[in-house]
């Protein structure tokens, strides 16, 4: 019976360990490619809803896949009225979205192409197609509702019926080159092309006609506007400012748009395609918006621009360089991520918002009166080397408030710079990452490297017998990962209970030492090595050590009350007296290669006298353990090769199996059961 459940385990493991398919938030994808990390989407679960965000990114397995396909099918008729597509994707392969309710779609600059039938037998009746869109396949967009169609000026070929059976009135289409395309039976449009309206770029007539662009209810060379022109797209007003090359400015917006605005990058006017590059002064004041997306073509935000909105959320695009006077003041913003591009931010322009925390990226040379005050600022982090100009150390009109609340986060070597730079009057200044800080009764200490990690090297009894370490810790305004345990942190503290995170790299020398850890001690796979003594004399029951362990320092168990001990294969050294001192019974070693150990003495990693401990080892490797010559694993009785080895049985979802005289015994994951 026992061998038939390690069979079927095994097999069952081996099954999930190898699958190229996985799902996530109920998308299933199929990697494309291993060396890219690459995966398409394949199948969708309808239990999902009937909107669907499209990740740009995935993880499985500890590996992050770039979502670059949209597969055959993958959301076939699955009642969807609304779809993101991010702009990872590279193709959205035939049927991928056919017969579900879509309405609105978004084709992003990343599409190359879509396959046939991709999104036929849908209800959409607005299409957005970015630039970079090259060919459209057979029916792609047949049985929908569209009336008006604009082709950017990528577009090379429209396979035949693409919009065949929608109520088209108007096609623009922005290429000088006519995009090849059929005609007659399987019109690219409509067989009957006698009630759309075709807009083409001036002076392109005739090469539209000699490429079968003919038979259209009328067809306009569209004439460009000039600067100071304004039009209107989406409900947000723009203003051209040039036309070498063709730029807009948004200038206002109609608050029938709604409360969430996504500025697009560019925007078109008849055939025209205009990046937009400014906000103007006041364009989006008092609309009550919640959310604003700025794109990465806007290089300027007027002032007030946002201002005396209701935003708790606001992105700032990567080019921005100037943010003006009040800008985004009066919202209800929690945080804000400046860009490394931004050289000035102006007086007011985040006054009156609930930021606590501010980083100010090291492009930034000034920043204006008032420019954050009203914000409950605890942590300021200014990136730059050289101080921004800010305002000096007065309430009445200082760039942060009152500073004598708030921590100052600068980089090394700049202190007297900042201070002779009016940068003072702070609570504290830190002058890069380092010293030792205290929560919850835990000191730690900046380790000296450039990761934002942390060691742990002291605790206050104070916070009681019970220690749950955390993963992440902060201080001030940043969060360092807690990667060590140092020498003696926690060491005679009397301690009955302790929880080590999946952060943790090192137990250092004596860490534990000395408490009442009685029961069950978890050392998580993220642990490589054990120092001497580490919880020597701490009354412990059982140890599961993670999987990735590679030391077990002199003495780090000697003097507690372990019976059983089950070494990982990732084990290479265990040091004298290592497990000293335990009532052992059993020492079950899963490596194939044994551990080096010492043996003999006072100073036996496992005991003096081992008769009376058994050892369980892998099939095969008697003699690696015990009878070859040097071998060191001697003494022990009985010694049996009844510990399943980690080629066998160690794979791809931690299931070790191991035989014992009166067990069997299953670990996965670091947890027996």
């Amino acid at each position: 019976m026992k061998k038939t459940l390690l069979i079927l385990m095994t097999l069952f493991t081996i099954g999930i360990g190898y699958s190229q398919t996985f799902t996530e938030n109920f998308i299933t994808y199929s990697v494309t490619s291993v060396a890219a990390n690459t995966v398409q989407t394949i199948d969708y679960d309808m239990a999902g809803g009937t909107i669907v965000n499209i990740p740009n990114m995935v993880s499985y397995n500890g590996v992050s896949y770039s979502v670059t396909q949209i597969g055959i099918d993958s959301f076939f008729n699955n009642q969807l009225t609304s779809v993101t597509i991010p702009d990872s994707v590279l193709y959205i392969i035939n049927f991928a979205f056919a017969t579900n309710q879509l309405q609105t779609v978004t084709i992003p600059n990343s599409v190359i192409s879509i396959g046939g039938n991709a999104f036929v037998n849908n209800q959409i009746s607005n299409l957005s197609i970015s630039n970079g869109l090259t060919a459209i396949g057979l029916s792609a967009f047949a049985t929908n509702q569209l009336t008006s169609v604009t082709l950017p000026e990528s577009i090379n070929s429209l396979a035949a019926s693409v919009f065949n059976n929608n109520p088209l009135n108007s096609v623009f289409s922005q290429s000088l080159t006519p995009p090849i395309i059929t005609t007659g039976s399987g019109d690219s449009f409509n067989v009957d092309r006698s009630t759309i309206d075709l807009t083409i770029p001036t002076g392109t007539s005739t090469a539209y006609a000699a490429g079968g662009w003919t038979g259209f209810n009328s067809v306009t060379e569209a004439v460009s506007l000039a600067v100071g022109d304004i039009f209107v797209v989406d409900f947000i007003t723009y203003e051209v400012t040039s036309i070498t090359p063709d730029a807009v400015e948004a200038i206002d917006y109609d608050m029938a748009g709604g409360t969430i605005v996504n500025i697009p990058a560019s925007v078109i006017n008849s055939v025209t395609s205009y990046d937009v590059t400014s906000i103007k002064f006041l364009a989006f004041q008092n609309n009550g918006l919640t959310s604003a997306i700025i794109p990465n073509s806007v290089i300027t935000i007027g002032t007030g621009a946002f201002s005396g909105n209701s935003l708790t959320s606001a992105t700032i695009g990567n080019n921005v360089m100037s943010i003006g006077g009040g800008a985004f003041q009066n919202n209800q913003l929690t945080s804000i991520a400046i860009p490394n591009s931004v050289t000035s931010i102006g007086g007011n322009a985040f006054i009156n918002n609930l930021m606590t925390n501010v980083t100010i990226p090291s492009s930034v040379l000034s920043i204006g009166n008032w420019a954050f005050q009203g914000n409950p600022l605890t942590c300021v982090i200014s990136e730059a080397t050289i101080p921004p100009t800010i305002s000096s150390n007065n309430v009445a009109t200082d760039s942060f408030g009152n500073r004598s609340t708030m921590n100052l986060s600068i980089p090394s070597g700049t202190a007297s710079a900042y201070a002779a730079a009016d940068w003072t009057g702070f609570n504290s200044v830190a002058e890069g990452l380092t010293g030792t800080f205290v929560v919850d009764n835990i000191t730690y200490q900046i380790n000296a490297n450039p990761n934002n990690e942390v060691t742990v090297t002291d605790y206050n009894t104070a916070g009681g017998t019970i220690v749950n370490i955390p993963a992440t810790v902060s201080s001030g305004c940043t969060d360092f990962n807690v990667t060590i345990i140092g020498n003696n942190a926690l060491s005679s503290k009397g301690l009955t209970s302790v929880s080590i995170p999946n952060s943790v790299t090192a137990i250092e020398l004596q860490a534990f030492n000395s408490n009442n850890l009685t029961g069950t001690l978890t050392i998580p796979d993220s642990v490589l090595t054990i120092g001497n003594g580490a919880f020597a004399n701490s009354s412990l029951t059982e140890v599961i050590f993670g999987n990735n362990l590679t030391d077990i320092g002199g003495g780090a168990f000697t003097g507690n009350n372990l019976t059983e001990i089950i070494i990982p294969s990732s084990v290479t050294n265990i040091d004298i007296l290592a497990f000293f001192g335990n009532p052992l019974a059993n020492v079950i070693s899963l490596g194939t290669t044994p551990p080096t150990i010492d043996t003999g003495g006072v100073t036996d990693t496992f005991a003096t006298d081992r008769s009376n401990i058994a050892l369980h080892i892998p099939p095969g490797t008697m003699g690696a353990y015990v009878t070859d010559a040097g071998a060191l694993w001697t003494g022990f009785n009985p010694v049996t090769e009844d510990a399943l080895s980690v080629t066998d049985f160690e794979l791809a979802n931690d299931v070790i199996i191991v035989t014992t005289p009166n067990e069997l015994k299953v670990i996965t994951s670091g947890n027996s059961i």
